[in-house]
C-alpha cells in the first residue's frame, strides 16, 4: 500500500510539473541528479506560489482565530437530568446496554 500511495503521489507531482511546463510557470528543463532524485526549476513555487500560500494560510487562521469565541455562544444552559434533553428510547437503550443509569454515571463522576 505505500508503494501504491507513493506511486499516486509522484504522478500527481509530476502531472503538476507537466501542467506548469506546459503553461511557461517553470522553464521546460527536468535533472535527475545522480541519486535519482527529479529536479525542477522552483523559482515559481519559492516566489509566487508560496506566498500566495502563506497569506491564504494566515487570512483562514485569523478568520477561525476571530470566530472562535461564535461556536460558544450560543450553548444551551446546564440540565438538571439527561432525560431532559435525551430521548427516552436512547435512555433506555444506555440502561439495558450498560447496566447503569445515566444519572449514576454522572454522580460517579467516571
Amino acid at each position: 500500500m505505500t508503494r501504491l500511495m507513493a506511486s499516486v503521489l509522484t504522478v500527481y507531482e509530476l502531472g503538476g510539473w507537466s501542467d506548469a511546463i506546459h503553461w511557461s510557470a517553470i522553464p521546460p528543463s527536468i535533472r535527475i541528479s545522480p541519486i535519482g532524485e527529479i529536479q525542477v526549476g522552483q523559482a515559481f513555487m519559492n516566489e509566487v506560489c508560496m506566498p500566495f500560500f502563506q497569506v491564504g494560510g494566515e487570512t483562514e487562521s485569523k478568520d477561525a482565530r476571530d470566530s472562535y469565541g461564535c461556536l460558544y455562544s450560543q450553548l444551551a444552559q446546564p440540565v438538571s437530568a439527561a432525560a431532559e434533553v435525551l430521548a427516552p428510547r436512547f435512555v433506555a437503550a444506555w440502561d439495558a446496554e450498560f447496566g447503569v443509569s445515566l444519572p449514576t454515571v454522572k454522580s460517579s463522576h467516571f
